[in-house]
């Protein structure tokens, strides 16, 4: 074995099952160092052989066809425990397709996993006499700290520390804040600290000071609430059958007052949306700390998986070479799983290759028209696929301009407006009670969001585009976006020309700056969330996704990147600093969920 192999762990659910069950098995195995998920390599000064990685709550197409891909890639091994049938026949399907060795738990898995990990199991079961067993470990002592300091964070006690907490969680009342609170803090060992929403009142400044990725806001449906806060009030003593006929504490479980609440708190998030909201109506602890966990930093939040899915899927094309023609001179990997094609396929081809019998002429004709002229636009366009079947997207363009106020090419993102596939967006049931039906309610306000949030990049301008030379060693800015200028402050030539470290300062985090760094020297893409200072000291957080650009020849040439504040009404109009942007490009960036470290 001279390589790391690799496990993932596909669950629609928390994925306790898989991994309990992962656990058990690799115990007859215990010559192998192994790396559980990133967290704990057991003692062992060697280098783990195995690596594991969890991908819980699965819902859709879209991010298990991902999985796939990045199984396929890495040569890993998928075990899985998908109850829906259609995901689960999905992915049965592209691991028979990409040849990905897989199973659908235990069964004959401890015989997979011998041929996978070409070692003999021991025969003995796990803890049993002879086997190895772990001392207590530095992530227990962590659990410890973290219960301890859960506790004294409780109910918005001590707001100095929040930004101390790896978890800030918001909510009304009786929203499940503190029973989830000391889960995660039990189980994933996160120092977490939960602050009650009340009507009216502001939450406290230091929030809006901690690092956007840490924090979710709970909400809950009311009548779900009402139900939990009246048996708490029974529990008390309090005569629940004067509820709402008086004014002071018997609001409290007052179905107007809790929608009042409820409305306060939606309200707060809406104004935030770089945090994530979580609906905890019906789902037990153990469900939403999964889904908590599943979101923590190294992990897209909904802005960056917005900005992750519109970043993966754009083209560059060149206005000048053909100017009724505008060839495609770069297509992103997202782009091309979209359509189908390949890049050879695309490259020099005008935009019309994707366009059918149901593509409005009205709107191509709009579209051509903003091409020549070189104007930012926003369409909706009919397009088809390879094999000819259609899909509705969005399109934004986004001119670059040189100082001569030519247009030196266009960056136009696509977002989908109906799935890939069946199912992808499930349809309500027919029978169900949407104010009882957590687990659906939870689909819906992800999948809302998600698509609000791409609906708003698109619309509004939030995302500013820049374009970084990666042949030298600083990897300057040679191309940035108007709203890249409104957001940071800098004028053009204050900060073209120069690193995104111009915008890096005492607080921000030097280990996010490091993983960038890291990225760019593997001429890797990465996506993440770093604190940043504008020219006139104040803070802000940016959402940055970037992705490697190769010339023919397979050299990196350039990064092409989005950022995005939160702040609206940034356009797309782009200034150079003299560099040109070659013809013919390609990229090797794909459309990647976390990569195992």
């Amino acid at each position: 074995r001279d390589r790391t192999r690799y496990i993932y762990i596909v669950s629609d659910s928390t994925g306790f099952t898989a991994s309990h069950a992962l656990t058990s098995v690799m115990a007859q195995f215990d010559s192998l160092v192994v790396d559980w998920n990133g967290q704990d390599a057991g003692d062992s000064a060697k280098p783990p052989e195995v690596r594991t990685q969890m991908f819980s709550n699965v819902k859709d197409w879209g991010r298990l066809d991902r999985i796939a891909q990045l199984a396929a890639r890495m040569e890993a091994f998928i075990m899985f425990t998908l109850v829906n049938p259609q995901l689960h026949r999905r992915l049965v399907r592209q691991c028979e397709a990409l040849r990905i060795p897989f199973q659908d738990l235990l069964g004959p898995l401890v015989r997979r996993l011998s041929d996978f990990l070409q070692a003999s199991p021991t025969g003995l079961p796990r803890g049993a006499m002879g086997t190895k067993r772990k001392p207590l470990s530095d992530k227990y002592f962590k659990r410890v700290e973290a219960v301890e300091f859960t506790i004294k964070q409780d109910d918005g006690a001590l707001a100095r520390n929040l930004d101390k907490a790896d978890v800030v969680l918001l909510g009304v009342s009786r929203s499940s804040k503190t029973p989830l609170s000391m889960y995660l803090a039990q189980q994933f060992g996160y120092k977490v600290a939960n602050v009650p929403l009340v009507l009216n009142i502001p939450p406290p400044p230091e929030i809006f000071k901690v690092d956007p990725r840490r924090v979710f806001g709970l909400i809950i449906q009311p009548q779900y609430l009402r139900r939990i806060r009246t048996r708490r009030l029974a529990g008390t003593g309090v005569d629940t059958e004067s509820i709402g006929k008086k004014a002071g504490s018997f609001d409290y479980s007052n179905i107007k007052y809790i929608n009042e609440e409820l409305k306060y708190a939606r309200e707060l998030y809406s104004q935030h949306p770089e945090w994530s909201v979580l609906d905890v109506t019906g789902r037990a602890v153990e469900e939403n700390a999964a889904i908590i966990a599943e979101l923590m930093p190294g992990k897209p939040t909904p802005v960056e998986a917005a900005l992750h899915a519109l970043d993966c899927n754009f083209i560059i094309i060149d206005p000048k070479t053909h100017p009724t023609q505008f060839p495609i001179v770069f297509a992103s990997d997202g782009f091309l799983q979209a359509t189908g094609y390949t890049r050879e396929e695309l490259i020099g081809q005008s935009p019309t290759i994707l366009h059918g019998p149901e593509t409005s002429r009205e709107t191509i004709a709009q579209v051509w028209q903003y091409l020549a002229e070189g104007r930012e636009g926003h369409f909706e366009l009919v397009n088809y696929r390879k094999d000819g079947s259609t899909f509705k997207k969005e399109i934004h363009l986004s001119p670059v301009r040189n100082f001569q106020g030519e247009t030196a090419f266009i960056f136009a993102t696509q977002c989908e407006l109906q799935p890939l596939a069946p199912g992808f967006n499930p349809a309500p049931r027919p029978d169900a009670d949407p104010a009882d039906d957590g687990e659906f309610l939870r689909e819906q306000v992800d999948k809302e969001k998600e698509r609000e949030m791409r609906r708003q990049v698109q619309t509004k301008g939030w995302i500013a585009v820049t374009i970084s030379d990666a042949t030298s060693d600083a990897v300057p800015l040679v191309f940035a976006s108007e709203g890249f200028f409104k957001m940071t402050g800098y004028e053009p030539a204050e900060i073209l020309g120069h690193s995104l470290d111009m915008l890096y300062g005492q607080d921000t985090d030097p280990a996010t700056v490091g993983k960038i760094g890291e990225a760019v020297r593997a001429n890797a893409a990465i996506s993440t969330c770093v604190l940043c200072y504008r020219k006139d000291g104040n803070t802000f957080w940016n959402h940055l996704s970037m992705q490697p650009v190769f010339d023919m020849n397979g050299a990196l040439r350039y990064y092409v990147g989005t950022q995005y504040t939160g702040t609206s009404g940034v356009g797309n109009l782009v200034r150079d600093c003299g560099a040109t942007f070659p013809s013919g490009l390609q990229t090797h960036a794909s459309v990647t969920p976390f990569l195992p470290t």
